[in-house]
């Protein structure tokens, strides 16, 4: 046991002798952490544009677009779901939602779809989430003025 701790000491000496590989050996990983954690954290959804359709746009949907404009989304009204699946794909625009045309508070036979830049998988369920929240809020305060 006491031959193996001489030689661990004397191999820590040896590698302690160069500054750079001690230096790539303990500050580099930390280094590298850091620069992935950075690249992958997207807990802000600060400056993600929204491309919005709707083939004809009500004080409901003016209303769901405009708490979009709220904080901290920037929205772009684009002038066919074709167009702005298109946009989407060109990376001009992070999400597109399409409302449809008869959005109304008492139900409607189509839903309010949205797509969602996939290749981007940190944003995208995050946006996911957040756009579920305000329409769903909006849900709410509609149902609480009805009642």
């Amino acid at each position: 046991m006491k031959s193996l701790l001489s030689i661990i000491e004397r191999n820590i000496r040896i590698f302690a002798r160069s500054k750079i590989s001690t230096f790539i050996v303990l500050i580099a990983p930390i280094i590298l952490v850091i620069l992935v954690g950075t690249a992958f954290s997207s807990d802000s959804l600060s400056n993600v544009r929204l491309g919005v359709y709707s083939s004809s746009y009500n004080e409901l949907s003016n209303s769901i677009i405009s708490g979009f404009e709220g904080k901290e989304f920037t929205i772009e009204r684009i002038d066919s779901e074709e167009s702005c699946v298109n946009s989407l794909k060109e990376g001009d625009v992070q999400a597109c939602i399409i409302f449809p045309g008869d959005l109304s508070a008492e139900g409607n036979s189509q839903p309010v779809s949205f797509y969602v830049d996939n290749s981007r998988v940190n944003l995208a369920y995050s946006l996911i989430n957040e756009v579920n929240t305000k329409i769903s809020a909006k849900g709410s305060e509609l149902g609480v003025a009805m009642v």
